[in-house]
């Protein structure tokens, strides 16, 4: 194959794939988020004003679930003991 075939082939496969992906998304939005996150690429949330200038000040950049943060003088969960 010469380069302009090789040049023309990226070009299609890049507009299909493009375009495949915005249809993809329109029809099935909940389908490409799952997706999204399956590859592990979640959008980030913005922190907020009020956490300070880092994002760690606050760890608002990190969706945790009330019943996941472990509150003081509780025990770790420990995975080896479900064996």
């Amino acid at each position: 194959m010469t380069a302009y075939a090789w040049f023309e082939f990226a070009v299609i496969t890049a507009l299909v794939g493009w375009s495949a992906w915005t249809v993809f998304g329109r029809l099935l939005p909940g389908a490409r988020s799952r997706l999204l996150r399956a590859l592990g690429k979640t959008p980030q949330p913005a922190p907020s004003a009020a956490c300070g200038s880092s994002c760690s000040a606050c760890s608002g950049c990190v969706a945790v679930s009330p019943a996941a943060v472990r509150k003081p003088g509780e025990a770790p969960v420990r995975l080896d003991a479900l064996r």
